[in-house]
């Protein structure tokens, strides 16, 4: 194996050394410790302490999406060309024993929704409106108690395309309210409940995000509670604002109407939120007429911190439970590679959530103000910042906020930091989750396979340079405490 050229590490010196190394420039605010990003040679070793926890992450050298183009779910793999390998042989420490995350809900929550991928260009959705609108037409426009016949929906695990007749059993300020005609009132109880907190919340989210397109002119959103089984909580399909075989041709989220009286019924309220962003999203894509719609590593991060900041406490709970099994990646997790599993989920809604919190609320404006397709340049467009560089501050931020190492903003976040009953909390104590969920001993860590944009978290008590990278295209880096 050959070591790397360059490993860059940050480090967080004792004060004895505070005098001696100059301070790493911040956004605003100083550093209780001096932090500095260097070189590193062997002759530094001595300069380290042991550590409980290193993160080892991984940046290309030009910042890519990896993969944009006409694949299944809009996304190629990675190649085995992208991926770096280090190697930690005989450093791994066992460390006192972690907590398992759990919840009431854990394994609900893990499927919340599906992305289908686009039929065709967002471009083409508009031309579709227009030549409708010439005519002076609007669809979709119900009575309560109105039968609305031939709904196709998605169910099952295999997403087997149905078609069921739906009944408008609400109309509400801002929705049409579809569900089956034998719908009970116990179930109808539970809908208004849902209907309640997304009408709450919708001005809100309109002010965050943008209007939805409003294809069929009705001035409605459709929400279609549909028989999904017991798979998952909900979707949007982007099918419905095109003339495709799969279409209701109109502004429809479907939530699962199976989930209702069970368990799973704070999954769907929270779903009605979750997928209105998806339907915005998409619309924002509509309005500027791009090639492609957003990356889902974006696009469902923008839906995760939608749930996050709803203030619902059920909300708390699953951004705990995510961003556990995000940390708890093992590096052959990309940031930009989205698999409709928890830990894509887990990272996205982190990564977003400290974009947020570093560049406030405008930064989600930026990201809808993004022409670009590729994830990448959409977040530099938002940030004016190098995504390279982001990825790096945000990776060191996992080590270091909440620790007192410094108020550096870029790597202090004290929402990161809050606990249950602080008024900044709002489920996530990035802290506590590395102390009490990540496992206590790390698996071999030989020829450890990492893909761009990933990281791990090791415990490990060794020194930055023994360390050994291979077979990569990749900047592998380390940060310790």
């Amino acid at each position: 194996m050959n070591k790397a050229r360059m490993i860059f590490s940050v480090l967080v010196m004792s004060l004895f050394f505070s005098c001696s190394m100059p301070h790493h420039g911040t956004e605003g605010g100083s550093g209780l410790l001096p932090l500095q990003l260097t070189e590193m040679h062997d002759g530094m070793n001595s300069l380290f302490k042991p550590a409980e926890y290193s993160i080892v992450f991984s940046v290309p050298e030009t910042p890519s999406d990896y993969g944009l183009g006409e694949t299944e779910g809009g996304w190629a793999s990675f190649e085995e060309a992208d991926y770096g390998y280090f190697s930690l042989d005989g450093n791994s420490i066992p460390i006192r024993d972690r907590k398992t995350p759990h919840s009431q809900a854990y394994d609900g929550m893990l499927l919340l929704d599906r992305i289908f991928s686009c039929p065709a260009s967002p471009s083409d959705v508009q031309l579709q409106r227009k030549t409708r609108a010439g005519e002076n037409l609007a669809w979709n426009v119900f009575e309560e108690g109105e039968i609305w016949e031939d709904v196709i929906y998605m169910s099952g695990n295999e997403l087997k395309p149905n078609k069921k007749d739906l009944k408008c059993v609400m109309i509400t300020d801002f929705a049409y309210v579809m569900a089956d005609p034998s719908t009970t009132s116990a179930e109808l109880e539970k809908m208004k409940e849902i209907s309640d907190f997304f009408e709450d919340k919708y001005d809100w989210m309109v002010s965050l995000f943008c209007e939805p397109f409003d294809l069929d002119g009705n001035g409605k959103l459709i929400i279609a509670f549909v028989p999904i089984g017991d798979t998952f909580g909900g979707y949007f399909n982007s099918s419905d604002l095109y003339e495709d075989i799969y279409s209701n041709n109109g502004d429809i989220i479907y939530l699962n109407q199976d989930y209702l009286l069970t368990d799973s019924f704070e999954l769907i309220k929270l779903g009605g939120i979750h997928e209105l962003q998806h339907l915005m999203n998409f619309s924002n894509d509509v309005y500027k007429q791009k090639d492609y719609a957003m990356p889902a590593w974006i696009n469902e991060g923008l839906s995760m911190l939608t749930e996050y900041l709803s203030g619902d406490d059920y909300a708390k709970e699953r951004a705990w439970e995510f961003s556990a099994s995000g940390l708890a990646a093992s590096g052959e997790k990309s940031l930009i590679e989205f698999n409709n599993e928890s830990v894509d989920y887990g990272q996205s809604l982190l990564f977003i959530q400290y974009l947020r919190l570093r560049f406030g609320d405008k930064v989600i404006k930026g990201i809808y103000d993004s022409y670009a397709n590729d994830g990448y340049q959409i977040i530099e467009d938002a940030t004016g910042v190098d995504f390279n560089t982001l990825y790096r501050d945000f990776c060191i931020m996992l080590m270091m906020t909440g620790r007192g190492l410094t108020t550096d903003p870029r790597y202090e976040i004290p929402a990161f930091s809050a606990s249950p009953g602080d008024p900044d909390y709002t489920g996530i104590n990035i802290r506590k989750l590395i102390d009490d969920c990540i496992p206590g001993t790390s698996p071999s860590l030989t020829d450890h396979r990492m893909a761009p944009y990933s990281f791990v978290l090791v415990p490990w008590n060794g020194n930055v340079t023994e360390i050994e990278y291979e077979n990569t295209s990749a900047e592998l880096s380390c940060f310790t405490l």
